[in-house]
């Protein structure tokens, strides 16, 4: 019973459970698919992004954001080097998931034109600069740039992947061939309030068969590409419910054979007390009397297996006696 309810709160806590945003059940992963399978890892250019955006009518809005690490030095140099993950996020990626910053504020528009600015973990913040209160006007040098920090994120949050360090702004705008060709950015999007999933994908059905007639050079002609998604919760966490799975179905398995052998035993001992319900309705027990009598020994004996064993102890005088006394013959024993 123990292992059980330890790998179900483990499944339910990496896998079942939504992750912890605002309205999570409407946030999905927004990916390219050919024949049913996932394109391109899941992941979209800045031009798919761009038109996605433009094109959609089911959701409140289109969001990406890419991974990678830098390297964090101090301001004296880099005898203090550390790796760190950072994110480059579109401006309005921390309004879809309906998070805001513990201290300043998040990304926001026109900070992708606006210079070197970042927005710290909770971590990072207590971690490198001990939780500073004037954190909001010093700088985090990364790359070997400086970037003025603007904002710190509450404890916990973590996107796109977790021990997350910072997060930068993601630069949408068209520059080159590049926009089609390089395909790194997670998208997520917030179905509006009242779509259903059903329509929301019907209506990415629609932008992908509008993107293959009105731009045929940049995306497939092939009918079976489209655009579709999936929930957040199972993009990031999707591929742990098998091995948890399977963990929780061998708990599972162990505690259902336990059980079984309970009740064989049980029934075991109840044959062996026929004689002795026999007896007792014979001198006028009524079935429901034995039934209750039985009921309330299995619940006693439930009840002391559940009980914590503990260890007898005696205490014994630091001056052993010479003799005893004597022991009358018609003591009981």
């Amino acid at each position: 019973m123990g292992a059980n309810t330890a790998f179900f709160s483990l499944l339910y806590g990496v896998v079942l459970r939504q992750p912890a945003y605002p309205g999570a059940e409407r946030l999905v992963s927004i990916r390219n698919v050919l024949a049913g399978d996932v394109a391109n890892g899941g992941l979209l250019s800045r031009g798919e992004v761009r038109d996605y955006q433009e094109r959609q009518r089911a959701f409140e809005g289109i969001a990406a954001s890419s991974l990678g690490r830098m390297t964090l030095t101090s301001a004296a140099g880099d005898a203090h080097a550390e790796r760190v993950k950072v994110s480059t996020v579109s401006t309005n990626l921390f309004a879809i998931l309906g998070v805001t910053p513990e201290r300043g504020r998040g990304i926001r528009a026109g900070d992708e034109n606006a210079g070197a600015m970042a927005v710290l973990s909770h971590e990072l913040w207590r971690s490198h600069f001990g939780a500073a209160e004037d954190i909001l006007t010093r700088r985090v040098r990364l790359n070997g740039v400086e970037y003025a920090i603007v904002g710190v994120m509450p404890a916990g949050f973590a996107y796109p992947e977790p021990d997350m360090g910072a997060w930068t702004p993601l630069n949408l705008s068209p520059r080159d061939e590049s926009d089609r060709t390089d395909h790194y950015l997670f998208a997520v999007g917030r179905r509006a309030e009242g779509v259903s999933a059903a329509a929301a994908r019907l209506d990415l059905q629609r932008v992908a068969r509008e993107l293959q007639r009105d731009a045929a050079g940049a995306y497939p002609a092939d009918q079976r590409w489209s655009v579709d998604f999936t929930s957040l919760r199972d993009n990031q966490f999707g591929r742990m419910l098998l091995p948890l799975g399977l963990l929780m179905t061998a708990a599972a398995s162990v505690l259902l054979i336990a059980c079984v052998n309970v009740a064989i035993m049980s029934l075991l001992r109840a044959l062996a007390r026929r004689r002795e319900m026999s007896i007792r309705i014979a001198i006028g027990a009524t079935r429901r009397d034995v039934v209750r009598q039985l009921v309330t020994e299995a619940a006693l004996l439930c009840a002391r297996s559940s009980m914590p064993s503990r260890p007898r102890t005696f205490l014994v005088s630091r001056k052993w006696p010479s003799t005893f006394p004597p022991v009358s013959s018609r003591a009981p024993c």
